[in-house]
């Protein structure tokens, strides 16, 4: 088994920056010390390609390397349910294609952190949390919904467990900021992540790649596409992951595989069926977290990935013998056809989630057996793109059901039990959005989104033996419940070119979520926890602008915002009622504001460099939040008002640095060095203040060299990621068993390899 961690005298220098405490760290050091690497990597690659190509160095020939840069080709992105260049899209967000995540090793969503400013994602178990700018929460359990969208081909996923299998043989994905609520078909508050996989073609096609690296990292992936006749193609594409855990005791690992076939048929250029089929399991030991227990929060003396195994004791040790089993299975169908006025689009979709697990994430151990099916469509017709007045009217119905158990051993000795019979949702949802031209350069844009969702619950709390038997003489609690929830969304905005290659953009957007169920009944004692709790709204306020100068070899987008956040759906630890039961509990806090502004920026240096950056200030703090109190444990968290403290994951800086550098071989192909830097300031991890949720200013920097054959049909790449090896948290909590949390990724390092036809 190969493992490696190291600080040399680069990690070092940035080790004082990033011990855990309160100063925050020095900004123009970090980014001193990352520029200062470019010219490191980029001579050595120029070296490299001399050596392998005297004659074109002698004779300063210009490498043939536009290939290689970003800007060959605008990247289609369907953000406003039309086609349009990201220049073109009054929005921020980030696109990655394909290629481009498969260069960033990006291969499941947490990583999306890696490439773009003011966006945070983690797990909870399984679940997926988005916080963007401030904003956002973990989801609880399972009945609790996202802040943000999350779509695959257009599918609204109710559960974001079934995105985690998707980052693979994909066109793009796009991650949007800010509530979207007119255009998308589930509600959103924060933001959106849209995965868009590659879609069959009309052309004989087909790859292979496989990746390797320490902790014994061994991932493989292959597609073949099909054209079986002029009008119908097939697609098919699978891929495996095994890793070990990036933990002491083997949790975090990867032990996955997954699957997708598509089919489309396409008689006419007016119209085309394309049908999906795709499947992903994700077994191994699943996620875990290290204990942050200890009077300053500083418990990283000597290994930051350490935990001890043993029995539970509630403070600093968890079993090793922790396992998961993740099955998702999505059916889709897309019907596209030209109306001629219009173009209609019908997605039906089926899925089909189940997820047993035996896990100690927060420190205490947990059973978890649950079953998920979801049933959609969607129906959208728009107008034609480039007309006086285009349009995009829309209508969602889905229907989601879920039933199973969560065992939870928050107290020595005993398990209590969760039971879920039957929790349903149905969501009915109209949507629509109107753009007007008033002149080849003024737009304005309204949009309205109504949603109707209603939820039932029907469960019940019980106490269990360490056998998962009711222990005699003890009530079965029940957990019933059934709520409505109406709200309508809106979108204002206004764009104007100042030039053909500058876009002014303003807008007042709306987003909303809908409320939900605890366990429990109705709180009856001072410090009881609701068992539900309401909607959440967002308002948020807009302008930004989008350029290109210099033949567009140089890019500049820059954006500001306020955010004006109620009733915050936030999530914690409780009792509720009856006691002693208690629970992963989500309530509202009252207020959350955020403001900020948002740089990004990419220049072309000579043939084949690319020097690409985003910079992000954030403000977002809480306006009224009574956080609720919590005796049980090593850290009782007193009831207290947070009014004016900084919300999770909202650095008041957040900076990404990249460099590239083509360089063409003797042979015609191409060698890419590249490197990465992520730098944030101080931030908080959850809203309890317990020591050691505030952390220092982090630093991870990653780089890589990519070659690629004369006729692109092979790549190899080497990479290392975190050379720092420092932790890089995505989450900690306060849990009965003290305060525990998730870092990311040690220092990684391997090759990776592809070929295609």
């Amino acid at each position: 088994m190969i493992k490696c961690r190291f600080r040399d005298n680069y990690s070092r220098f940035f080790l004082q920056h990033t011990e855990f405490g309160e100063r925050e760290m020095n900004m123009t050091d970090k980014l001193y010390a990352s520029v200062s690497l470019l010219p490191c990597l980029m001579f050595s690659g120029m070296a490299f390609a001399q050596e392998a190509n005297p004659t074109a160095a002698a004779s300063g020939a210009e490498p043939a390397a536009e290939q290689a840069a970003p800007f060959e080709g605008e990247i289609i992105v369907t953000a406003q349910r039309r086609e349009g260049t990201v220049q073109d899209t009054p929005l921020a967000i980030a696109v990655l294609s394909g290629s481009q995540m498969a260069a960033a090793q990006i291969n499941d969503p947490t990583k999306l952190t890696n490439v773009t400013t003011g966006v945070q994602l983690s797990t909870v178990g399984q679940q997926l949390a988005l916080f963007v700018r401030g904003a956002g929460a973990p989801v609880a359990n399972v009945r609790a919904d996202p802040a943000a969208a999350y779509s695959i081909d257009g599918i609204a996923i109710a559960r974001p467990v079934s995105v985690n299998g998707a980052y693979y043989d994909l066109a793009r994905v796009e991650v949007v900021k800010g509530p979207q609520g007119t255009l998308y078909g589930r509600n959103s508050t924060v933001g959106a992540i849209n995965i868009i996989t590659n879609r069959p073609s009309f052309k004989l096609e087909g790859s292979a790649e496989i990746e390797a690296g320490n902790y014994d990292l061994f991932r493989g992936e292959a597609m073949l596409n099909v054209p079986l006749s002029d009008t119908f193609a097939m697609r098919g594409a699978v891929q495996a992951t095994k890793r070990d855990g990036y933990l002491s005791n083997g949790y975090n690992d990867a032990d996955n595989y997954a699957g997708r076939l598509r089919a489309l048929y396409q008689p006419s250029s007016d119209i085309s069926l394309l049908l999906t089929a795709s499947y992903y399991r994700d077994h191994g030991k699943g996620s875990g977290d290290v204990s942050l227990n200890s009077p300053n929060g500083t418990v990283f003396t000597n290994d930051p990935w350490f935990v001890k195994a043993g029995p539970p004791n509630f403070f600093d040790q968890v079993p090793t013998d922790g396992n998961q089993n993740l099955k998702s299975l999505i059916l889709s169908a897309e019907l596209e056809a030209d109306l001629g006025f219009a173009t209609l689009t019908v997605i039906p979709a089926y899925l089909d989630t189940s997820y047993l697990a035996h896990t100690y994430t927060g420190g205490f151990e947990q059973r978890i057996d649950n079953d998920d099916k979801q049933k959609s469509v969607e129906v959208r017709l728009a107008s034609p793109a480039n007309q006086a007045v285009s349009w995009i009217l829309g209508g969602l119905y889905l229907d989601d059901k879920q039933d199973g158990y969560t065992d939870i051993g928050s107290r020595p000795g005993i398990l209590q039990r969760e039971q879920t019979n039957k929790l349903s949702l149905k969501s009915y949802a109209a949507f629509g959005q109107v753009t007007v031209n008033l002149s080849d350069q003024f737009r304005i844009t309204g949009g309205a989104r109504y949603s109707n969702e209603t939820k039932d619950l029907d469960g019940f709390v019980q106490i269990l033996t360490l056998s998962q038997v009711p222990v005699p003489g003890q009530p079965v609690l029940p957990s019933i419940g059934h709520r409505n929830f109406e709200d309508i969304s809106y979108r204002v905005g206004l764009e104007y070119d100042v030039s053909p290659d500058s876009l002014l953009y303003a807008s007042i957007a709306t987003g909303y979520k809908a409320g939900g169920f605890n366990v429990g009944l109705p709180p009856v004692n001072p410090g009881d926890l609701p068992n539900s709790f309401d909607p959440e709204n967002m308002t948020a306020f807009t302008i930004g602008s989008k350029n290109s100068f210099a033949n567009k070899r140089v890019r500049l987008n820059v954006e500001a915002w306020y955010w004006d956040y109620r009733d915050v759906q936030q999530v914690q630890f409780g009792f509720v009622n009856p006691r002693p039961a208690f629970a992963l509990v989500t309530y509202n806090a009252a207020k959350q504001e955020s403001y900020g502004a948002e740089v990004d920026a990419s220049v072309r240096i000579g043939d084949g460099g690319t020097l690409s950056g985003n910079l992000t200030y954030t403000r977002s703090t809480w306006k009224e939040f009574a956080l609720p109190g919590f005796v049980f444990g090593p850290f009782n968290i007193p009831a207290s008002n947070l009014s004016g403290a900084d919300t999770p994951f909202a650095p008041k800086w957040a900076a990404n640095l990249s460099y590239t550098h083509a360089l063409e071989t003797a042979n015609g192909g191409v060698i890419t060095p590249g490197i990465r830097t992520r730098i944030r300031s101080a931030q908080t991890l959850n809203t309890t203040g317990v020591i050691g949720s505030r952390v220092k200013g982090t630093m991870s920097t990653d780089i890589w060299v990519t070659y690629q054959s004369p006729d692109s049909a092979i790549e190899v790449q080497l990479y290392a990621n975190n050379l720092e090896d420092e932790p890089v948290f995505s989450f900690s909590g306060v849990t009965p068993a003290g305060h525990w949390g998730r870092p990311g990724n040690p220092l990684t390092f391997g090759i990776r390899a592809k070929t295609k036809f």
